[in-house]
C-alpha cells in the first residue's frame, strides 16, 4: 500500500515537473516569438503607411463620369449616378434625370452661374464657375479652391495657375505646388504617371506628373487634340491627324476645311468643320477610311460618355447620339 502511495506520489511529482519544464520552454518561445510577432505588425503598419503616401500622388483613377470626351473642349457634359450634368449657357448647371437610378425625377438646377470642367470622383461631382472650383455631394455645393482648368483626378487636383502653368494640390485644397509645364490654353490630360498637353508653341508635349523628362511629342501648330489609349487625336489648319505615342509616327486621317470640332465616341471619331457632322470608324484600315455623314446639324461643340455623344448647335440646343451610324435626339432640358 505504502508503495502504492509512494508511485503515485512519484508519478504526481514527474508530472509535474513535466509541466514545469513545457511552461519553461513555452515562456523561452514566447520570449523570442513576441518581439519578432511586434517587428512583423510594425512593419506591416511602415509598409501600409508608405503605400497610402505613395497611391495618392503616384496612381491615377479616372473613376466614373471623369472621362477625357468630358474633359475635352471644356468639359460641359458628364453622366453619373443616373443623371445628366449639363452646364448650359443660360440656366446654370443642371441635373437632369436620365435614368431609373436617378433619385428625382424633375431637373434641377444646381448652379446658376456659367459653369464648366464638370468630372465626377468618389461619388462627388466638381465643376467650376467663376474662376472657382466647387464640390457637390449630390445634395449641395460647396467650396474648393480658386483655379483654372481644374481637372479632379483620384486625390489631386490639376489646374493652371496666373503664369500658365500646370499645378496640382491635393483634393482638399492644400499642399499645392507646381510642376514647371506651360500650357496656357488649359489642354491637357494625365494618364497614370504621365501628362500630355498643349505648350505655347502650339505643339504637344508629355512629362511624368511631377513635371519631369519633359518631352515633344508632336512638332505641329495644334488647335485641339485628344488622348485615346496610344494615340494622340489632333487638328490643325487642314486636317485631322492619328500620332501613334510609341512609334512617333502622324496618320492623316481626313482633310478638313478650316477649324474643326471633334471627339472620340467608342470607336468613332466625330467631327464637324462647319458642314455638318460626321463620324470616322478608327477600328477599320488608315487607308480609305469611310467617312459617314451622321447630320446637318451646325454643331459647336461636340463631348462624349461611354453610352453617347453630345452636341450643343449654334442655337444653344442639346443632342445626343447613342449609336454609330444613328440620328442626334433633342434632349428635353426639363426647364
Amino acid at each position: 500500500m505504502e508503495n502504492t502511495k509512494r508511485k503515485a506520489e512519484g508519478y504526481t511529482e514527474g508530472n509535474t515537473h513535466a509541466a514545469g519544464t513545457a511552461k519553461n520552454t513555452e515562456s523561452r518561445a514566447s520570449r523570442y516569438l513576441m518581439p519578432a510577432f511586434i517587428a512583423f505588425i510594425a512593419l506591416l503598419a511602415a509598409v501600409a503607411v508608405i503605400f497610402m503616401l505613395i497611391l495618392p500622388q503616384d496612381i491615377v483613377d479616372y473613376s466614373a463620369g471623369n472621362t477625357y470626351g468630358n474633359i475635352m473642349n471644356g468639359g460641359r457634359i458628364l453622366e453619373a449616378g443616373g443623371y445628366l450634368f449639363y452646364a448650359s449657357d443660360g440656366n446654370g448647371l443642371l441635373k437632369i434625370p436620365v435614368s431609373d437610378e436617378a433619385q428625382m425625377t424633375t431637373t434641377e438646377v444646381i448652379d446658376d452661374g456659367l459653369c464648366g470642367n464638370i468630372s465626377e470622383v468618389q461619388s462627388r461631382v466638381y465643376y467650376e464657375t467663376g474662376g472657382t472650383l466647387k464640390s457637390y455631394n449630390f445634395l449641395n455645393s460647396s467650396d474648393v479652391a480658386s483655379v483654372s482648368f481644374p481637372q479632379v483626378i483620384g486625390s489631386w487636383i490639376y489646374y493652371i495657375n496666373d503664369s500658365g502653368v500646370i499645378c496640382k494640390m491635393r483634393s482638399s485644397g492644400k499642399d499645392a505646388r507646381e510642376l514647371g509645364l506651360v500650357c496656357p490654353d488649359g489642354q491637357f490630360y494625365v494618364e497614370n504617371t504621365r501628362i500630355y498637353y498643349k505648350g505655347a508653341d502650339g505643339c504637344i508635349y508629355f512629362a511624368m506628373i511631377d513635371g519631369s523628362d519633359n518631352e515633344q511629342l508632336v512638332s505641329a501648330n495644334v488647335d485641339k487634340f485628344f488622348l485615346s489609349n496610344e494615340y494622340l487625336y489632333y487638328s490643325t489648319s487642314d486636317a485631322i491627324m492619328a500620332f501613334m505615342i510609341y512609334e512617333r509616327t502622324s496618320t492623316i486621317i481626313n482633310e478638313i476645311n478650316g477649324e474643326a470640332v471633334f471627339n472620340i465616341f467608342g470607336y468613332n471619331l466625330i467631327y464637324t468643320d462647319g458642314s455638318g457632322i460626321k463620324a470616322i470608324d478608327l477600328s477599320s484600315s488608315n487607308i480609305n477610311r469611310v467617312v459617314q455623314d451622321i447630320s446637318d446639324l451646325n454643331a459647336v461643340e461636340i463631348y462624349s460618355s461611354d453610352s453617347s455623344a453630345y452636341f450643343i448647335t449654334d442655337t444653344g440646343e442639346l443632342y445626343r447620339l447613342s449609336t454609330v451610324p444613328g440620328t442626334p435626339e433633342l434632349v428635353n432640358l426639363g426647364i
